[in-house]
């Protein structure tokens, strides 16, 4: 039973990261070139991809990540290139919101751990704590 969700994670997720590139990218090829829809059906396809691969309990990750990937190398030639330079913008701003978000989120937490004076006593946490902060700023540099 493990190995048979295993085979259903690991290529189920591949596969259907594939198919919905696939459908995208022919759904692309029909439209008017109008950079509303195509960005619009991009993150519909993206997101929809996540939830689906869920619902249908397949690896979420891996079928984004290739989806992903066959956007990056032969799903933007659907688009015009002005379309394709609109959607990397707006995968750009969005990464920048996530990775904000994602900071502030550590700030609460971090902050969490300073106001509790058992946890702020313990030299691990401390320890913990002094890490994350420099994966943060490593991760930001990368």
């Amino acid at each position: 039973a493990a190995v048979l969700e295993f085979l259903q994670l690991a290529i189920g997720g591949p596969l259907f990261g594939l198919l919905m590139a696939v459908l995208l990218y022919n759904l692309l090829m029909f439209t008017s070139k109008d950079p509303e829809i195509e960005i619009g059906m991009f993150v519909i396809a993206g997101y929809g991809t996540f939830y689906l691969s869920h619902v249908f309990h397949v690896s979420e990750f891996l079928a984004v990540v290739i989806f992903g990937l066959f956007f990056s190398k032969k799903g933007r030639f659907a688009m015009t290139s002005e379309v394709w330079q609109q959607a990397r913008s707006f995968w750009t701003l969005l990464g920048y919101f996530a990775n904000t978000v994602v900071f502030v989120l550590s700030g609460v937490v971090c902050y969490g751990y300073l106001v509790d004076t058992e946890v702020a006593n313990s030299a691990t946490n401390w320890g913990y704590l002094i890490l994350l902060y420099i994966m943060i700023h490593t991760r930001r540099v990368v």
